[in-house]
């Protein structure tokens, strides 16, 4: 996993029009961010920041609304090479055990079980790893806002009930060190490596 997370007030590209002036990255840009998010998660991407993204994504963003929600599939399209849209928990779940997914969320205002509030309006959030563990699903979240909801988040505990529109996800590419069947196997961009 990628340890870089990307706020939207980072002095690098807060003040950058997002789509065009007044708006900003700082104000509008969760969208692109996110995206960006799932992106590093490839290695030719790894060093990409919101900087580097912020050309394409531009086009689906919409003044004072941020990305579009064909911005967020344009996005992980460009980026990673698919996607997928989901309207309900039952379908993204059902995706996201497959392994080696990322995507988006797209959150409401509602407040979790747990008291975690995620936005007061609309909020594109990154995932990036998931488990199941002890009954429950959890995300490893990338937040660009200034809430800092990054980590590990049970969704029974910290997001339920604020997810009331569509969720994304997309297939990456293994990398790295994986243990599978009792055995580790390293991984570049898919291809497993050999001696």
């Amino acid at each position: 996993m990628n340890p870089r997370i990307f706020n939207q007030g980072d002095v690098r590209w807060a003040s950058l029009p997002y789509p065009k002036d007044p708006w900003t990255v700082k104000s509008d840009g969760c969208g692109l961010c996110a995206v960006t998010h799932c992106a590093i998660e490839l290695t030719k991407y790894w060093n990409y920041t919101p900087k580097d993204t912020i050309s394409f994504m531009r086009q689906y963003a919409t003044n004072g609304n941020g990305t579009e929600w064909v911005g967020i599939d344009k996005g992980l399209e460009k980026y990673l090479g698919n996607y997928m849209r989901h309207y309900s928990m039952s379908s993204f779940w059902a995706e996201v055990e497959k392994g080696d997914r990322v995507g988006v969320i797209l959150f409401g205002s509602n407040i979790a079980p747990d008291g975690t509030q995620w936005t007061k309006g609309g909020h594109y959030v990154a995932f990036v790893d998931y488990k199941y563990e002890s009954g429950q699903h959890w995300l490893y979240t990338k937040d660009s806002s200034y809430r800092h909801l990054d980590g590990w988040h049970s969704y029974e505990r910290s997001m339920k009930g604020c997810i009331p529109n569509v969720l994304w996800t997309a297939k990456i590419m293994k990398n790295g060190w994986k243990k599978e069947g009792g055995y580790w196997y390293y991984y570049d961009n898919g291809a497993l490596v050999k001696n």
